[in-house]
């Protein structure tokens, strides 16, 4: 007797010890790195139930924005398609960390007031999941935008900020580090 397709896929678990459809990490990032926007969102539509482990797929897509950064535009695609699988699934941190993600993307392009538009939405969202870590994140590229931008001062503040939760009593090596940041970015536009 002949078995369904279905009875032959593998199962993976979750993080809550759920057998869910095993959807493929590197098939499904090579999927979406390959195919356009609006397709890779279909695909996100038509899986959504294989997507279930929204902290898993989230940290995939993540780490796959962050591993395409110095290749932007494609970065910035994933980024949005994280976004998109937040929306989708209603998981909070997986659209922060994309809201993340693009606006890392968009520092690397050169964007750097969208940069700061995405990066703040990112950052009041993961405060209001109380994710401190991930908000002094978001700010690295925060900083590195205003100092192109010549908003020197907002930079040191949000340096500071930053460093506080990173290493708790480091006040004056944030300073100093976003100072040397901010003077370079300034020098080499006059």
């Amino acid at each position: 007797m002949a078995e369904s397709v279905e009875s032959n896929r593998s199962t993976y678990t979750t993080h809550w010890g759920e057998q869910l459809p095993h959807m493929d990490r590197e098939l499904f990032l090579q999927y979406l790195r390959d195919h356009s926007l609006e397709e890779g969102r279909v695909y996100i539509q038509e899986h959504i139930t294989e997507l279930s482990d929204h902290k898993t797929i989230g940290e995939w897509l993540t780490d796959e924005a962050l591993h395409l950064l110095y290749t932007p535009f494609l970065s910035l695609k994933i980024a949005e398609l994280l976004i998109f699988f937040g929306e989708c699934s209603s998981h909070l941190l997986s659209h922060a960390l994309g809201l993340k993600a693009k606006g890392d993307a968009l520092l690397q392009i050169g964007h750097y007031d969208a940069a700061l538009v995405s990066l703040d939405v990112a950052g009041e969202e993961f405060l209001s999941l109380g994710d401190k870590g991930n908000w002094a994140r978001s700010r690295i590229s925060w900083v590195s935008s205003a100092g192109y931008l010549g908003r020197i001062d907002d930079a040191l503040q949000f340096a500071e900020q930053a460093c506080i939760v990173f290493l708790p009593g480091c006040h004056q090596s944030s300073r100093t580090y976003a100072c040397i940041f901010c003077y370079h970015h300034r020098s080499t536009r006059d």
